[in-house]
């Protein structure tokens, strides 16, 4: 399926967004509630785990060294004993059999604690190797199906809706509209169980390229349109961790009048409301190059601010020349 446009645009309006590789039809996919029955392997290790056994293997470390560096003296000591037939009672407490327990135990535990060690390094390593040879997308679901299991077993339900939003992403940009739609949709409802607006705006967007993608152009439009008014709903403060939140509110709304514009105008043949949104968009493509302006201004010392600064509004710059020529494009189609 060739790429469009518009999966451009939606590859960057969420931050951990980007292409999905096309994998087999026949790739099950589970549902969002769907439980995996097979037995959880044992590596890699919690971190209470590994840190009783970095424990262990440092109390042996520091025992079993010990006791074996009074080997020597054990022999001048017990040696002579047989030729007296007698041993002093101040050197029977060395044969001590709960010490001597005590310490072959540590020294078993050290070794199994060393061998468990090298072990999960091994299966970490062939992890790292199995992953790389993945398309990037695939390892991304995968993470993501990771951090779904781990938000139900602390009961977040904000970090559920999160990771079932991603999840829903990343198959619909594999070419299953259908199968992601069922975790977008229970995305949504966490979203506004609890009050993410930011969220709510992005999987209702999502859920429009999945019908977009089913050639349901009714209710792509309808999911588009919901989308851009809970985004014109949103206060900077309800925005992300951003260091600007009046730039990640200004961004969301370009990002949502850019999207609606260009299906409506590609797709609806609706060119003179898709100007009308991508003029929009412009508008706070070019409100956000003046904001990244007057913060390069304030870091005149700061190199490394001004310039990270001077390059956001460049590409806010370019953002909005390209608003332009859209409209410019559309205008000469209605004529």
């Amino acid at each position: 399926m060739p790429i469009t446009p518009l999966d451009k645009i939606s590859s960057y309006r969420l931050w951990y967004t980007g292409p999905r590789g096309a994998t087999d039809k026949k790739e099950a996919h589970p549902a969002p509630q769907a439980q995996s029955p097979e037995r959880k392997p044992p590596y890699p290790r919690p971190w209470w785990f590994r840190f009783l056994s970095g424990l262990l293997f440092l109390a042996a470390l520091i025992v079993c060294p010990l006791y074996g560096l009074a080997g020597p003296s054990f022999i001048l000591v017990f040696c002579p004993a047989p030729i007296r037939h007698a041993l002093y009672t101040n050197y029977r407490s060395l044969l001590d059999p709960i010490s001597t327990a005590l310490v072959i135990a540590l020294a078993g535990g050290g070794i199994w604690a060393l061998y468990d060690g090298k072990k999960e390094d091994r299966f970490r390593r062939l992890q790292r190797k199995a992953d790389l040879a993945l398309p990037w997308e695939v390892s991304a679901e995968r993470r993501w199906r990771n951090k779904l299991t781990k938000a139900r077993a602390k009961h977040d339900r904000h970090a559920e809706a999160i990771a079932l939003h991603n999840i829903g992403f990343w198959i619909a940009q594999q070419d299953h509209p259908d199968e992601a739609e069922p975790f977008l949709k229970v995305a949504l409802v966490l979203a506004r169980e609890v009050n993410d607006r930011y969220q709510e705006e992005r999987i209702l967007c999502d859920l429009g390229k999945c019908a977009q993608d089913r050639g349901d152009m009714d209710a792509a439009e309808a999911l588009y349109r919901q989308s851009l008014t809970v985004t014109l709903m949103l206060t900077p403060e309800q925005a992300p961790t951003r260091r600007i939140p009046m730039i990640a509110l200004l961004e969301e709304v370009a990002d949502s009048y850019t999207l609606l514009g260009r299906f409506l105008a590609e797709e609806r043949n609706n060119l003179v409301e898709g100007r009308q949104m991508l003029a929009e968009a412009e508008a706070r493509y070019r409100e956000m190059a003046r904001i990244h302006e007057q913060e390069a201004k304030k870091y005149r010392f700061n190199r490394y601010r001004r310039t990270s600064e001077l390059r956001m509004r460049a590409i806010s710059l370019e953002d909005e020349e390209h608003m332009r020529e859209l409209q410019l494009k559309y205008g000469a189609k209605s004529e």
